[in-house]
């Protein structure tokens, strides 16, 4: 049986600007009385576990979005399964850290390890589940999740009596002993927006975007970028490039077409050449280089660890950026809101095509 080559276009999706933490709702996971606990739970992902292999959940790392606590006031925090007739925890308090007091403070945070590391495989169900060990009057502790929802990752609340969904996904990280990183599919690791990325032909560095590779054998047919011109008339240029920085594609926009300067567009922009095959295991650079001295805006957000990267989006998916032809800067935790836009896949035959939202048509035939 041989295998085919599929065409698309599709677009390498990363999930985290479906689910980015900045902004984050209201509700959050808040519990601020004695006997309330909170969770974000479902099923384990990282790529290492592909092979069927398994690993050891360590600690994990999370978010404290505001924490008001007493001197004596501490969490117990447990790893448990998943219970066979609801969306919530089974109760079974498998690994067991306690936060102490001068722990909590806001900000992401690494735990305390567990007492005992819980073996798990690709998929295995999982809830990460805290709550007070010792409660003072006044104790309120709200966890940052993300403001969406999903159907495969949950958060949830105890409030003494009963388990409430709490439309938001997880925003956890899953260390494991041997130092690799495990996340709860469909989740999130902690993001913020920072001061978006205005620039112009002028500016230091004045090229931006993405490095990225792929396992399996492709095409770039363009990207996908979420942009604004910020001063009107700042036209750009889209550049494939390859890792020494020699241009393999490129396409000229003007930037006039937006309509306005007071909003942010999603626009898919294809190189009129057609698509450049792009070798897998292979660093290569989508960028935007603006061509006048008006500044054009890229929404830019940052990653706690940047080792949830391959966890949240594409493997090797990073925030790069150069000044004319010079060297590249890497940013590992540097997210802007692109993608490429890719096609041709498995042209030498489908093989090694990894990741949790690693190909997404962008259209339908």
């Amino acid at each position: 049986m041989s295998l085919s080559r599929i065409d698309g276009p599709f677009g390498a999706m990363p999930a985290w600007y479906e689910n980015l933490t900045s902004g984050m709702s209201t509700p959050n996971l808040l519990i601020d009385a004695n006997g309330e606990k909170a969770s974000q739970h479902g099923y384990v992902y990282a790529p290492q576990l592909l092979d069927g292999s398994k690993r050891y959940i360590r600690a994990v790392e999370f978010y404290w979005a505001a924490v008001t606590k007493g001197a004596t006031t501490a969490v117990k925090l447990t790893l448990q399964g998943l219970s066979t007739t609801t969306p919530y925890p089974d109760g079974v308090e498998g690994s067991v850290a306690t936060i102490a007091n001068a722990a909590l403070s806001t900000g992401w945070k690494t735990s305390p390890d567990f007492d005992v590391a819980r073996e798990v495989g690709l998929y295995d169900p999982l809830a990460v589940v805290w709550e007070f060990s010792t409660f003072e009057a006044g104790d309120s502790l709200r966890l940052g999740v993300s403001n969406e929802a999903t159907g495969s990752a949950f958060t949830a609340l105890y409030t003494g009596a009963a388990w409430g969904v709490i439309t938001c996904r997880p925003n956890v990280l899953l260390i494991f002993t041997d130092g690799s990183y495990g996340i709860i599919h469909g989740g999130t690791a902690f993001t913020t927006m920072v001061a978006p990325a205005d620039f112009n032909s002028g500016s230091t560095p004045n090229d931006r975007g993405l490095r990225f590779r792929v396992r399996g054998e492709a095409e770039c047919l363009g990207l996908r970028v979420n942009v604004r011109q910020f001063v009107a008339g700042c036209n750009f240029d889209v550049l494939l490039t390859d890792a020494a920085g020699t241009t393999l594609r490129s396409l000229s926009f003007i930037a006039a077409r937006l309509g306005g300067t007071a909003s942010q567009y999603w626009m898919g922009l294809l190189f009129p050449a057609g698509p450049y095959p792009i070798d897998p295991d292979t660093d290569y650079q989508l960028t935007i280089k603006p061509t006048t001295t008006n500044n054009v805006r890229l929404l830019t957000h940052t990653l706690g660890n940047a080792a949830a990267m391959p966890l949240m989006a594409m493997e090797n998916l990073k925030g790069v950026s150069r000044t004319g032809a010079g060297a590249w800067t890497e940013a590992p935790t540097t997210l802007y809101l692109m993608q490429p836009i890719l096609c041709g896949i498995g042209r030498g035959g489908l093989s090694g095509l990894t990741g949790p939202n690693m190909f997404t048509p962008l259209v339908r035939p």
